[in-house]
């Protein structure tokens, strides 16, 4: 008997009794679709079904018409661009604009600085509202006044024409460190009539400043005793061409330093040095003490530059910073130099010159110093070395070395404390010695001490001082009336009442150091008039009428070179001259600043009169009054 079904069943276990239920019919399931009533199905497709193209035809004409639209714009785009390149058109480009500056690449810092600035425009259309604009670095002056700043130059050119071309010479005076390289902006702006939009050209302008305007030397010592006075010497000097204003050395001193005293009023550590003429030098004189501990080095910086404004005395612009750097050494045998009886740090002497050292020493311990020995080894190309003699000591002329110690001295062999002595030696510099040449003088002292434990202490110390060889300067004057770069006039001898003219040649050769704003001067008596004629005609000679001074303004001259400069001169004697041989001018002096030895170099001539004998025939009658 089957079992009995369960009212309970899913929908699922219904299903599962039906398919696993042995000869259970399934019920009948009522069709889906409704029978057709054509009973007849045909095997294959009687007509090919055609797909409808729902407007295909009219899409793909479209697309064609817009491919071939959009080839033959883009030809057409070429032609034109093509036409635009090839032609240019009307457009406007600042590659079309030349900018081309012209000028010295090198300069001395406080020179004139001469520029050609040349704008062309090649485009093909004209530019309108041209304005030029030139910027100059920080610190440029004015070359028609040197105490005006010159920031930038800035001129409207107005319309330039296509091909026009416009030319400008700008001046103005740059100051600069010595190797630095300013540069020079120059800029071009424009517009055209058929944009409002602003063109601008730009272009730089670099240039080295070969010498720094101004320069700073330091003097003083190498070494010095912690607390001891010691002075620093510093000199300021100008280099350029015009007067430079608002000078200023700036000092940076280190710990330990106190100052107490100085030759210049100082604001903080800013000395104001006012204005400097054309090589002109000013001196700062410091004195003061230095405390530390031995071994120890300490470095001033001095720079020398402009100040912000009057009032204002802190650097602007720094031009040159010179160090000096001092060791603090104890002391136990000090001793001193005097060259030529001067005590300068830095003595300068001439070539061929006799020269005398004195050496002062003394014991500055609290206990007695003996075998005490000064050795001072000399050294350097313009040393004559068999001309060195040792007054109270002994001169060893195989290593060059000047001994003084208890076999020369015998005070010597034991120093108190407190006491001293002297010893000196000379020597002769060389007459034909190279240029930038010095004699050095090496100091080394030795000695023995009794400590506090009473064993004998050795005790040693060295130090060095420069002697420098100042330029040798020949300088030599004539007159003439025969010969020389003019055509001369007048009665020769010369008559009373009669103008006669002659020719001054003055002659300057330098066979030593570089020199720095070299100036020849002398006076006319006032029977001679100045008529302005020169040679060379570049405004180096000047005439003053008030002091009846003639003044050659040679400026730099390197070492082994020579100038010659010739002007003319009118003399009219009196009566009262008769006889007589009158003197066309006094003796000139010749003054230059050495830049090696860092010392003025002055020298004098010979006064000239009517006497020529170079000239050719010339007689000692024709000299004298008539």
């Amino acid at each position: 008997m089957p079992p009995e079904k369960d009212p309970g069943l899913s929908a699922l276990g219904k299903a599962r009794e039906r398919l696993y239920s042995p000869g259970e019919a399934s019920p009948p399931v009522a069709p889906v679709f409704p029978r057709s009533t054509d009973s007849s199905i045909p095997h294959a497709w009687k007509e090919r079904l055609q797909l409808s193209s729902f407007g295909a035809a009219h899409h793909v004409h479209f697309a064609s018409r817009f491919f071939f639209v959009a080839i033959a714009f883009f030809v057409i785009s070429i032609g034109v661009s093509a036409f635009l390149f090839y032609t240019g058109g009307n457009t406007v480009s600042v590659d079309n604009i030349e900018l081309t500056i012209q000028g010295p690449t090198t300069v001395a810092g406080g020179d004139t600085v001469p520029l050609s600035i040349v704008v062309t425009n090649k485009n093909s259309t004209s530019v309108e509202n041209a304005t030029l604009e030139v910027a100059f670095p920080e610190g440029t002056r004015s070359a028609t006044d040197v105490t005006a700043a010159y920031p930038r130059f800035s001129e409207n050119l107005g319309t330039l024409s296509p091909g026009e071309t416009v030319e400008r010479s700008i001046s103005a005076v740059l100051f600069g460190a010595q190797g630095a390289q300013p540069t020079i902006s120059v800029s071009l702006s424009f517009g055209t009539s058929r944009s409002n939009a602003v063109f601008v050209k730009k272009s730089t302008y670099p240039v080295v400043i070969s010498t720094a305007p101004l320069s700073v030397t330091v003097d003083t010592v190498s070494e010095t005793v912690s607390g001891k006075p010691f002075t620093i010497r510093v000199t300021a000097r100008s280099n350029a061409t015009q007067p430079v204003e608002g000078v200023v050395l700036a000092a940076q001193y280190p710990a330990g330093y106190l100052v107490t005293d100085s030759s210049l009023p100082a604001v903080g550590t800013n000395f104001p040095l006012g204005t400097l003429k054309p090589g002109a030098s000013k001196t700062v004189t410091l004195t003061g003490t230095l405390n530390g501990q031995n071994n120890e080095v300490r470095v001033f910086h001095f720079t020398i530059g402009t100040a912000k404004a009057a009032s204002d005395p802190s650097l602007a612009v720094g031009y040159m910073t010179q160090e000096a750097s001092i060791n603090i050494t104890a002391p136990f045998l000090t001793t001193s130099f005097t060259v030529n009886g001067s005590s300068a740090a830095a003595p300068a002497v001439a070539p061929g010159a006799p020269v005398t050292v004195g050496v002062a020493w003394a014991n500055a311990l609290s206990v007695p110093l003996t075998n005490a020995e000064i050795d001072i080894a000399i050294s350097g190309a313009a040393l004559d070395p068999a001309s060195v003699q040792a007054h109270n000591g002994f001169y060893r002329s195989a290593d060059r070395t000047v001994i003084f110690s208890r076999d020369t001295d015998a005070t010597l062999a034991s120093l108190a404390p407190g006491a001293s002595g002297l010893g000196t030696f000379t020597f002769s510099t060389l007459t034909n010695a190279p240029r930038n040449s010095a004699i050095t003088l090496t100091v080394s002292i030795a000695g023995e001490r009794v400590g506090q434990s009473g064993v004998p202490e050795q005790v040693s110390a060295s130090s060095s001082k420069v002697i420098k060889l100042v330029s040798a300067v020949t300088f030599t004057a004539a007159s003439l009336h025969a010969s020389g770069p003019f055509a001369n006039s007048g009665p020769v001898p010369p008559k009373a009442d009669q103008p006669t003219t002659y020719t001054i040649e003055w002659s300057v050769a330098n066979a030593g150091n570089d020199l720095a704003g070299a100036v020849v001067s002398a006076t006319l008596p006032s029977y001679i008039a100045f008529p302005g004629v020169t040679s060379p005609s570049d405004g180096s000679i000047s005439y003053d009428a008030p002091s009846h001074a003639v003044t050659w303004q040679m400026g730099d001259i390197g070492g082994g070179a020579s100038r010659q400069v010739a002007f003319q001169v009118v003399l009219t004697p009196s009566t009262s001259q008769r006889g007589s041989v009158p003197t066309l001018t006094s003796a000139p002096a010749f003054s230059a600043f050495d830049r090696y030895a860092q010392v003025q170099v002055t020298t004098t001539g010979s006064s000239v009169s009517t006497e020529t004998p170079t000239d050719p025939g010339y007689t000692p009658t024709k000299a004298a009054v008539q």
